[in-house]
């Protein structure tokens, strides 16, 4: 399970198909903007000219052309030199990146569409046909960001500390929040939630610290002051005093106070460099019996189970239950509203498990380096399948009457997801957050 960029993708694709090769400029071209010059790896592919006659190339970077999608009019294997038709918007300078697509014509609008409509299009049809999912646990939580699955960092205000996504030191899921401290008991914040007083509440984060000594503080916002601060040496925290390990900080028995309307989480650590990852911050009413569901979730069916165990389980013991889950109990609001799901009450940590649609990339656009950038998070290996299964389609339907070779291609493709589709579907559950299983709305392909 990972993020995959945009980019990396489409380069898998080509390479796949084999039908595209990269490169980078050694010289400047022309100032009008008609030519470019690689005289390395250009000459290296020992192509012909003919080979890349009327390929699709596409700058990917390179000042004043990064975007640019040209066809190639020209290609002189000798010295590396390819002609572009038409021109370049600006003159093509050294260093500049590019990938040519040695794919057949296709007459779909102005040059600028050609690549954007069989390849990008291509990866955007296929991550959200109907039916494309992956198996993803969510920790319910009133915390916005709470399980820190969202690229941004804006739902978290920083004091004394820098804040960011990281996707390389992980737990669960794909991404954790990173918290740098700049001076001593930095912390991110959350946004206001809006509490009971009176009532009790489980509070509960999980962390890795690389420097220094991470705090949950429970902090009430009504009053200005804190109601609760965990620390790992707590003698009620488990999970302490690990090296190189995740663990937990909670309070499963958070009063609180008479007049406190509002608490935010304060993820805080007491050194000057203090460096710690937190994710799946919980926040949840000892004795709610409705929970907000994910905006993912649009139908009751998408939900495979619900589980809990107690809050600060560590890692290596967690012993998820079974929690009664009854597709009736979830109450469905309009599209603008988020849906909720009525169950008995516990003070326990609750988590679901369901079939989380693929999120659609941006849609491709002038921004072309912010595109580039875009990640959706899948296994690799189901996502190429299913974007190849899309990809021939598009050249089969824009070949004409000879399409059999893309038809077999696509059939083939088809035959690799659905013996991906058949080992996921095997799994046990429950299962980590963010791994990958399939389901298919019939036959697409």
């Amino acid at each position: 399970m990972t993020t995959i960029r945009r980019d990396d993708l489409r380069q898998r694709i080509g390479r796949a198909a084999r039908a595209m090769i990269g490169g980078t400029t050694t010289a400047a071209g022309l100032s009008d903007g008609t030519t470019l010059i690689d005289r390395t790896r250009l000459r290296d592919t020992q192509l012909s000219p003919i080979a890349l006659r009327n390929a699709l190339l596409l700058f990917t970077a390179g000042t004043g052309v990064v975007g640019d999608v040209r066809r190639v009019r020209e290609y002189d294997n000798t010295n590396g030199r390819i002609v572009l038709t038409p021109p370049a918007s600006a003159q093509v300078p050294t260093s500049a990146s590019f990938e040519i697509w040695t794919l057949p014509v296709f007459d779909v609008g102005p040059i600028d569409d050609i690549e954007k409509a069989i390849v990008h299009q291509a990866i955007d049809d296929a991550i959200t046909r109907p039916g494309m999912y992956y198996h993803w646990r969510h920790y319910l939580t009133l915390v916005t960001d709470g399980d820190t699955e969202a690229s941004g960092v804006t739902d978290w205000t920083a004091s004394s500390a820098t804040r960011t996504k990281s996707t390389s030191t992980v737990g669960e899921g794909v991404r954790s929040l990173r918290i740098q401290n700049t001076a001593a008991n930095g912390y991110a914040e959350s946004g206001n939630i809006s509490v009971f007083e009176d009532e009790t509440y489980t509070v509960e984060a999980s962390f890795f610290t690389a420097t220094g000594t991470a705090n949950l503080i429970i902090r009430n916002v009504t009053a200005g002051s804190n109601i609760s601060t965990e620390a790992p040496a707590d003698t009620d925290q488990l999970g302490y005093n690990q090296t190189n390990a995740w663990g937990r900080l909670y309070n499963s028995a958070v009063d609180i106070p008479a007049d406190c309307r509002q608490i935010s989480i304060r993820l805080a650590n007491t050194s000057a460099s203090g460096d710690t990852y937190w994710e799946n911050i919980i926040v949840r009413r000892a004795l709610a019996t409705r929970e907000n569901l994910p905006s993912w979730v649009t139908n009751p069916n998408q939900i495979t189970g619900a589980f809990s165990r107690l809050a600060g389980e560590r890692f290596d013991r967690e012993a998820w239950e079974p929690f009664p889950y009854d597709q009736k109990a979830v109450i469905q609001y309009p599209a603008a509203q988020v849906s909720q799901w009525e169950h008995s009450y516990t003070n326990r940590i609750l988590a679901i498990e369901g079939r989380r649609p693929y999120s659609a990339l941006t849609t491709v656009g002038t921004a072309f380096t912010t595109n580039e950038a875009n990640t959706v998070i899948g296994d690799e290996d189901m996502i190429l399948a299913v974007c190849m299964v899309e990809f021939y389609d598009k050249l089969a339907a824009s070949a004409g009457r000879d399409n059999s070779g893309y038809l077999i291609k696509r059939a083939e493709w088809a035959q690799r997801y659905s013996r991906l589709t058949g080992a996921r579907s095997q799994r046990s559950h429950p299962v980590r957050s963010g791994e990958n299983v399939s389901y298919k709305s019939g036959r697409w392909y």
